[in-house]
């Protein structure tokens, strides 16, 4: 199911893999400056976030639940991360 959906919109996946790339590749180049680490782990987080609900509006299945749920995993992402 994923790989089909890859296959039908690999544009929209492709913002997603360059976001988390360059965010990794951000990550452990300040890995000496906490701030500026901080600051890379919030960008990718807002970055994902946004980008989930723009691909459930364009799928057409956007809804309360989706955003509290991906709201709760970005969260989860910078507390693990970050701390």
């Amino acid at each position: 199911m994923i790989i089909k959906e890859i296959k039908e919109k690999p544009g929209e996946h492709f913002i997603l893999f360059i976001i988390l790339f360059v965010g990794a590749i951000l990550f452990f180049q300040f890995r000496y400056n906490e701030l500026l680490r901080h600051r890379v782990i919030y960008g990718v987080v807002s970055s994902y976030f946004f980008w989930s609900l723009f691909h459930h509006y364009k799928k057409g299945d956007l809804h309360l639940s989706i955003i509290i749920e991906y709201f709760l995993f970005a969260l989860l992402a910078v507390i693990l991360i970050a701390f």
